[in-house]
């Protein structure tokens, strides 16, 4: 037991456990408390709760000058078919405003101008020898497990990653560079491969003593 002081009445009170607000009722008329605000579109000032206050509130008056702050728009170039087409500030201050419509969006994100485009390398077809028997045999080496999270194959058969990103390897006279990955882990080597391929290799070499 611990005894603490109100932040709204100032009276000291006993608990158990460390609080702000010696009863309900004191929490109640703090967060009810009203502040002063100035509005950002008519200069008027008005009153608003203390808890709404915190919540990004106190910017607008009423809801027509909410509306009104909508329509200071900014005319912008869509950066897909460069056709200009205006938004509101709030949009662009959260990271949107750079496409005129979705499709656009949807067409900037496909093929070269994706962020995670690697020259159409995904296209490329795998070699004839990558058969369910090497990825069997790649699964049993590593104890049916994933390399990177440790997960089993009790949901679905773990998935073989070329280290190397080479599709071809075992078809050209390079030996195989496989390794088991659950589909979770798979998927984030489609990112940042430089760091997964140093990271995989250097495991295949230390821990196997297998040469990439």
């Amino acid at each position: 037991m611990g005894k603490y002081v109100c932040v709204y009445c100032g009276v000291e009170f006993n608990s158990s456990h460390k609080r702000k607000y010696c009863s309900l009722n004191c929490f109640g008329l703090a967060h009810s408390k009203q502040v002063l605000c100035l509005c950002t579109i008519c200069g008027k000032s008005f009153e608003i709760s203390n808890s709404r206050s915190k919540r990004n509130g106190g910017k607008y008056c009423s809801n027509a000058c909410r509306v009104e702050s909508m329509r200071d728009r900014v005319i912008r170039d869509c950066e897909q078919c460069k056709k200009e087409f205006d938004v509101i500030p709030y949009a662009i201050a959260h990271g949107a405003g750079r496409f005129c419509s979705r499709k656009c969006a949807d067409d900037h994100r496909k093929g070269e101008t994706h962020y995670a485009w690697k020259g159409g390398i995904s296209f490329e077809p795998y070699c004839k020898a990558f058969n369910e028997q090497i990825k069997e045999d790649t699964r049993s080496l590593f104890g049916r497990k994933c390399v990177l999270c440790g997960s089993t194959e009790e949901k679905e058969r773990l998935h073989i990653h070329h280290i190397d990103y080479n599709k071809v390897q075992g078809c050209k006279g390079r030996r195989w560079s496989l390794i088991p990955l659950c589909r979770s882990c798979h998927s984030k080597t489609n990112t940042h491969r430089h760091y997964y391929f140093n990271l995989l290799a250097n495991y295949w070499a230390a821990e196997y003593n297998l040469p990439i």
